[in-house]
């Protein structure tokens, strides 16, 4: 995407939230907005997007090492080794 390891993080979230619904069935486009979220230490919406790549990619072990770091970043050790 336009925005990935240029730091433009806020505009590689817009981008994709202008097409991302609750709905959406795209996994890949949720991992990449968490993965933005990430970098701007925004832990709880990144983890709310891990979460909805892991309901349409239940297997993708990336996407559930994300979500871990995700929940030790907030401080939610048991979560995170889950």
């Amino acid at each position: 995407t336009c925005c990935e390891g240029t730091g433009r993080y806020l505009e590689g979230i817009a981008e994709l939230s202008k097409t991302l619904t609750p709905q959406s069935r795209d996994a890949q486009a949720f991992f990449l907005r968490a993965k933005f979220y990430y970098k701007m230490s925004n832990f709880r919406a990144a983890q709310n997007d891990l979460q909805k790549t892991d309901e349409l990619l239940p297997d993708d072990p990336l996407a559930q090492l994300r979500r871990g770091q995700c929940e030790l970043a907030l401080g939610h050790l048991k979560e995170a080794v889950k």
